[in-house]
């Protein structure tokens, strides 16, 4: 049997189950005492059946005679014993007859054959001077009792099935009622827990038995803001404290290379200036991060003035980028925090494409919608999610940390957007969602 895939139709079942085992026990027990009734008012029939007919007889020096005749409703089914000696015997089958002679004369006995059609048999002995000198036998037919007994089963049968129907149906309604609170407070959890883990359950009155999941769903929201506010804190503290340290290396850097003449020198102080500068964007994107996180990085922009800007700086030469877009389309971010998504985004792009990059800026019901896409490698199918994890490069010779995606990934997502890759045949395809201004 297969077990209920919800706990609603577990329980639901359990509380079948159980009912079921006490009703068939009461049906059971109500079916036995009713058929020791019934088989108990037929033998009474019978007896008063015998009685009656006795008072119409008389015991005449030691025999018995009939003192007066037998009314019509009694004459049938009724047996007179003179002795062993049949004074009235009706019609009856060879069965009837074999067992009502084995009923004289050994006193006051009733009888049910097993034979058909079913019939209660009752032997009162006729005494005198404490001798039995004759026997009444008197007969009832059991159909009546047995065919009120199969419509007593079937009709216990029919009230027990809809009983456990009902019982299903209304346990059903109350395990889903108890539950219910149970689903409220999940959904809660999973939406504080990517929203706002600031609320609390403890805030609202339940009942006595959800205060134990209540309290362990909050120690784990507590537990989850406190590894939040701690990233947030380590991110900012980072990022400001080490954008100092880098403006002095370039500055350096700038002075050595307006030092020196040497070619392969100048090459190698501006791979260390470009390294520098792209830590410095990293920073300041996780600055950005921490403070849109925090909340206070509030405010709307014209999205397509951004991205513009991000694509003006995008140096001269192959591969050329194309902005589609012109229209203005305000989102619900401030301008340097849409910079700081597209920009990684727009670098990744100009390392990987062979020789174009398309930008499509457009709007959306939720929001505006950037479409970055080149015409280089790719993103296997595969890897469409593993590329915004931190650190991930699908080709090193590329160069890059790895970090541009996952940062402008948590970023979009810090102000209420998201970046996504799509599967695309002709080159990688990232999304960018905001929202609505």
């Amino acid at each position: 049997m297969r077990r209920p895939a919800t706990l609603r139709n577990r329980l639901a079942l359990a509380a079948v189950l159980s009912t079921a085992a006490w009703i068939t026990v009461l049906t059971v027990a109500f079916n036995i005492v009713l058929a020791n009734r019934l088989r108990g008012q037929a033998v009474a029939f019978a007896k008063n059946r015998a009685q009656a007919v006795a008072s119409t007889l008389a015991v005449v020096n030691g025999a018995v005679t009939e003192r007066e005749t037998i009314e019509a409703g009694l004459d049938a089914g009724v047996w007179i014993f003179n002795g062993t000696v049949a004074l009235e015997r009706p019609r009856a089958s060879a069965e009837v007859q074999k067992a009502v002679a084995g009923l004289v004369g050994v006193g006051a006995r009733s009888l049910r054959p097993a034979i058909e059609p079913r019939v209660q048999l009752y032997a009162l002995p006729i005494d005198v001077d404490g001798q039995q000198v004759g026997t009444v036998v008197t007969s009832a037919s059991m159909q009546p009792y047995e065919r009120g007994l199969q419509l007593a089963l079937f009709g216990s049968i029919g009230v027990a099935l809809a009983v456990l129907a009902g019982v299903y149906a209304g346990a059903r309604v109350v395990v889903a009622r108890a539950l219910r609170p149970v689903g409220e407070m999940t959904r809660q959890a999973a939406r504080w827990s990517a929203d706002d883990v600031n609320n609390r359950f403890a805030t609202t009155s339940r009942y006595a038995e959800l205060d134990a999941l209540a309290g362990t769903l909050d120690g784990m929201l507590d537990r989850i803001s406190a590894v939040l506010r701690h990233e947030k804190l380590l991110s900012g503290e980072l990022s400001h404290e080490l954008r100092t340290p880098l403006t002095h290396i370039l500055a350096e850097v700038e002075l050595l290379a307006g030092s020196t003449t040497n070619p392969e020198t100048v090459a190698t102080y501006a791979r260390v200036a470009r390294s520098a500068e792209r830590m410095q964007t990293i920073l300041t994107t996780l600055l950005q991060a921490a403070r849109a996180e925090s909340g206070t990085a509030p405010g709307r922009c014209d999205v397509t003035a951004a991205v513009r800007a991000c694509v003006e700086d995008w140096p001269a030469g192959e591969p050329v980028v194309a902005l589609a877009g012109s229209e203005a389309i305000a989102a619900g971010a401030p301008t340097e925090i849409v910079e700081r998504i597209i920009q990684p985004l727009l670098d990744n792009a100009r390392r990987y494409a062979r020789a174009r990059v398309d930008v499509t800026v457009s709007p959306s019901p939720s929001g505006p919608v950037v479409v970055i896409a080149d015409d280089g490698p790719g993103i296997p199918a595969d890897w469409l999610e593993t590329a915004f994890e931190a650190g991930f490069s699908t080709d090193e010779a590329h160069g890059g940390a790895g970090l541009g995606l996952a940062l402008a990934r948590r970023l979009a997502r810090a102000a209420g957007g998201d970046v996504i890759a799509e599967a695309s045949a002709t080159g990688a395809r990232l999304v960018v969602s905001l929202p609505g201004g």
